[in-house]
């Protein structure tokens, strides 16, 4: 078991977290959501020992592991890429380095042996003999060839080194894994691989994902950080964001009144300017409110900057609309929205995007280009990826190129 006790974190007057407690068990995987700078990375690296809390302690079960997928992507570059992966097992690995440290020594002593012997017997234990098998096979599951298991991490392209620091967290089982946006620079084969291994993952998984399709598919409960408190509820996003919408809804019966002053004030804004009221009101659906449609853009966070060049598109009122990955940088309430416009949307639509659940619920025509020729067909992603003569050809397609 992993508990977080009592934890609070601020950073001068802003307080990020206030009295966190959580207990994440094992055989579950917990999605991480919250709205862009809720603490989602935060937390993370709270749990992960990388950044020190105001109060309360974090603590694993003793004699229990827990591994972490990097973020840095150059800490390795000197490393090859087979050893990288080994080094996610830090016990294993010093144990490995001390092994070859005593018997390339010179003058072996009898104490030398006796400390190889016992470094022998906790390497067997530890499944040693099998590692760089076991690192070899999830390397070439995530799409590395074996040619390039011993070069260089620095030789490597950016997406590449993404997936040797997913097996290096992958690697010897951990007791507890969490994982930062693990999807990110991943193909859809890739993600479809991580979603059946985490779905037989026996142990604890925390994950933080804008990808709602990996988190309905592998998570079995939701960690929403919200205004500083974080709740755990059971089932995945889909679920929870069923329940929340309905909660929602329900408190919205029960603030009548309040409802009916904000319809009197949004009447004053729209007898004050009607263009202004129109502006305001793409802004409110994109998420901006009250102070935040007064920010300057060069201070909008990566997130913001997009949902603020999303609203000048819809207020255009295009007759086209052209997107290149348009949910990068989004937080999951703002890709819902985003997905709602989208579908409402009267005009075409041409769209490129790893978000499986956007495609497959706004777009009826699926183009695939390949190094060999293009696959066009009116149906549904869903249906696109399970009918059989598409996927014949895309293995020809593919296949012919390899």
């Amino acid at each position: 078991m992993l508990t977080v006790s009592n934890i609070s974190l601020r950073f001068g007057k802003r307080v990020l977290f206030e009295d966190v407690n959580l207990k994440f068990t094992a055989g579950n995987c917990y999605g991480i959501i919250g709205a862009n700078g809720a603490g989602k990375s935060t937390l993370v690296k709270i749990i992960a020992g990388e950044i020190e809390p105001n109060t309360g302690s974090v603590d694993l079960e003793p004699g229990k592991r827990m591994a972490v997928l990097k973020q840095n992507h150059f800490e390795f570059d000197e490393i090859p890429v087979l050893q990288t992966v080994l080094r996610g097992h830090h016990r294993l690995w010093a144990i490995m380095e001390e092994k070859d440290a005593l018997y390339a020594k010179a003058d072996f002593s009898d104490e030398d042996g006796m400390r190889a012997s016992e470094l022998e017997s906790q390497f067997a234990e530890m499944d040693g003999w099998n590692a760089e098998s076991d690192a070899a096979t999830l390397l070439s599951n995530l799409g590395i060839e074996e040619a390039m298991h011993e070069k260089l991490m620095k030789e490597l392209s950016g997406n590449q080194k993404v997936r040797v620091l997913l097996a290096q967290a992958l690697f010897g089982n951990p007791d507890v894994l969490l994982m930062d946006e693990p999807t990110n620079d991943l193909d859809v084969e890739t993600i479809r691989w991580l979603e059946e291994f985490l779905a037989g993952f026996e142990n604890t998984v925390l994950v933080v994902s804008h990808d709602r399709h990996f988190l309905d598919n592998v998570c079995t409960h939701v960690c929403d950080i919200d205004y500083s408190r974080i709740k755990i509820f059971s089932g995945n996003y889909t679920f929870w964001y069923q329940s929340s919408q309905l909660a929602l809804r329900q408190r919205s019966d029960q603030n009548k009144k309040a409802e009916e002053k904000k319809k009197e004030l949004q009447e004053f804004i729209a007898r004050f300017s009607a263009d202004e009221t129109f502006i305001r009101g793409f802004l409110g659906r994109m998420l901006f409110s009250g102070e935040e449609t007064q920010k300057m853009c060069n201070v909008l966070s990566g997130g913001e900057k997009v949902r603020c060049m999303l609203s000048k598109m819809m207020i255009e009122n295009p007759n086209v609309g052209i997107f290149d990955e348009p949910t990068n940088h989004l937080d999951l309430e703002s890709i819902q929205a985003l997905n709602n416009g989208l579908m409402e949307y009267a005009g075409i639509v041409l769209m490129h995007s790893h978000d499986q659940e956007v495609i497959n619920t706004v777009a009826n025509r699926i183009i695939e280009i390949t190094p060999n020729g293009m696959i066009d067909k009116y149906m549904t992603y869903e249906e696109f990826a399970e009918d059989e003569a598409v996927q014949q050809r895309r293995a020809e397609l593919y296949g012919f190129a390899k």
